[in-house]
């Protein structure tokens, strides 16, 4: 769609609008989201005022589908694998708490001064968010001829890892002023930037069988989320010169938490980290 709410009087909503949300759910939370500003759109009266709301609710209506496309075209083979699964959802589900549901939970997508906030930190979101969608769905065609998993499922508490939690603390923050929102976001956004980094980190860990870099500061530092791309070869190259670093980076959680899922790079790296022992009884 073009457009999607004029101050001439009318407004598309649903499957009559922008709506990408089908194939996660029936999508009523989308719906919500856009039927709050066309209610308040029907309700304002000034001409002058409805032209300025409705202009806003376009470019969060826009802002909000474009933030989901990259969900469904660019990294969907991703749900095909568990590892790669709990990457992708824990990402997304912690982008929908603290930028969907909070905003919501506190009407506050009706604020104009909330909205101008809003919109400034989730551009800022943009380009990290298509970025890290195609590095984990790179990263799941990788494992595909490279990699090694659990032979069966593994149980994975999905709240183990540190931002989706702060994301969801959201969820009982609630009747606050404006300024107090933006604080909130400003928050979430920190959280969700070194989320999409462990993630990044995580995924190099894997494919150079090395878990230490989870800890490297030099190469968490040198992750740029704004150009970040799936690339084993330059990653071995730059992992060569991160190598002799010892300065711990202080990850706000636990980084070890996904170890569980088998994610243990190239066979020969897995085999290499086997004990002895074992690789003599084989």
């Amino acid at each position: 769609c073009a457009l999607t709410i004029h101050p001439s009087g009318w407004a598309l909503s649903g499957e009559s609008g922008r709506f990408a949300d089908p194939l996660y759910s029936p999508g009523s939370d989308f719906i919500s989201l856009h039927n709050t500003m066309i209610v308040d759109a029907i309700m304002t009266g000034d001409p002058a005022d409805l032209a300025a709301k409705c202009q806003m609710y376009e470019h969060l209506m826009r802002g909000y589908y474009e933030s989901l496309i990259p969900t469904f075209a660019t990294s969907y083979d991703a749900l095909g694998e568990q590892e790669t699964f709990v990457l992708k959802y824990t990402w997304e589900l912690s982008v929908y708490f603290a930028f969907f549901v909070f905003p919501f939970i506190n009407d506050l997508l009706i604020d104009r001064r909330f909205a101008a906030a809003f919109l400034s930190r989730f551009s800022r979101l943009g380009q990290v968010n298509r970025n890290l969608q195609t590095y984990i769905s790179d990263y799941y065609q990788w494992k595909k001829s490279h990699g090694s998993a659990p032979a069966d499922p593994q149980f994975h508490d999905f709240t183990a890892l540190g931002p989706l939690r702060t994301a969801e603390s959201t969820f009982y923050r609630v009747g606050l002023s404006f300024e107090e929102a933006r604080d909130v976001l400003d928050e979430q956004l920190e959280s969700l930037e070194e989320l999409a980094r462990f993630i990044a980190v995580y995924v190099d860990s894997v494919v150079l069988g090395n878990v230490e870099i989870l800890h490297s500061r030099s190469h968490v530092e040198g992750i740029d989320l704004q150009s970040l791309t799936f690339d084993p070869d330059k990653l071995k190259e730059t992992h060569a010169e991160c190598d002799a670093d010892k300065e711990q980076y202080p990850w706000s959680f636990d980084p070890s938490v996904l170890q569980h899922l088998g994610g243990t790079g190239t066979p020969a790296a897995a085999s290499a980290g086997r004990p002895a022992a074992i690789e003599e009884e084989r």
